[in-house]
C-alpha cells in the first residue's frame, strides 16, 4: 500500500511539471521571416548585380509550405552602366525541406510576376511593364539557433518578355538570415 502511494504520488508530481521537450522547426501551422541578398547573373544585354530579397513562409506540414518573396534588382545595361532595369519581383513558391539536424535542404517552385521599368541615369524612361515569370530553386537552412538559421540559395527565375526588352531571366545566388516562429 505504501509503495501504491509513493507511485501514485510520484506520478502526480511527474504530471505537474512542464515538458522541457520543444516543438520541431519547422512544424506544422509555423511561419518564418528572413532577408537575403546576393548577386543576379541576369540574361542578354544586362550586367550583373546586386540583389534583395524578402521572405514569408508558411508550413502545412513540417516538411512543406508556401513562401511569398519580395525581390528587388537594378542591373546595368552592358552598353552603359549609367543605365539600368530595374526588377521588382513578387513570387509565389512551394517549399519542401528535408532535416538533418542543424542543416535542412529545401528546394523551391513557383511563380509571380516582375514588375520591370528601364533607367537613365536613375531616371524612369518608357513604360514600366508587368511580366509573368516562373521561380526554381534549391538552397539550406542551417540552424544557428532552434528558430533562427544562415540561409544559402540558388535560384533561376525565367521572365516572359518578348518585346525587345533586355531578358531579366537569370541565376541568382543569396544569403541571408531566416526567423522562424
Amino acid at each position: 500500500m505504501k509503495r501504491l502511494g509513493l507511485l501514485t504520488l510520484a506520478a502526480f508530481l511527474g504530471a505537474s511539471v512542464p515538458s522541457f521537450a520543444q516543438a520541431r522547426v519547422p512544424d506544422s501551422q509555423s511561419m518564418a521571416v528572413g532577408i537575403d541578398v546576393g548577386w543576379l547573373f541576369p540574361g542578354d544585354h544586362l550586367e550583373p548585380g546586386p540583389v534583395v530579397n524578402g521572405l514569408w513562409e508558411y508550413y502545412f506540414t513540417p516538411r512543406a509550405g508556401i513562401r511569398t518573396t519580395l525581390g528587388w534588382a537594378n542591373p546595368s545595361f552592358e552598353r552603359a552602366d549609367e543605365d539600368s532595369q530595374r526588377q521588382i519581383k513578387l513570387a509565389l513558391d512551394l517549399l519542401y525541406n528535408w532535416e538533418y539536424g542543424k542543416v535542412h535542404p529545401f528546394v523551391t517552385g513557383g511563380g509571380g510576376v516582375w514588375f520591370l521599368q528601364e533607367k537613365d541615369n536613375g531616371d524612369s524612361i518608357g513604360d514600366s511593364e508587368n511580366k509573368p515569370g516562373l521561380t526554381v530553386g534549391a538552397g539550406i537552412d542551417y540552424f544557428v539557433t532552434r528558430t533562427a538559421t544562415v540561409k544559402f540559395e540558388g535560384r533561376y527565375d525565367w521572365v516572359a518578355v518578348d518585346d525587345g526588352r533586355p531578358d531579366p531571366s537569370g541565376i541568382s545566388l543569396t544569403v541571408g538570415v531566416k526567423k522562424f516562429f
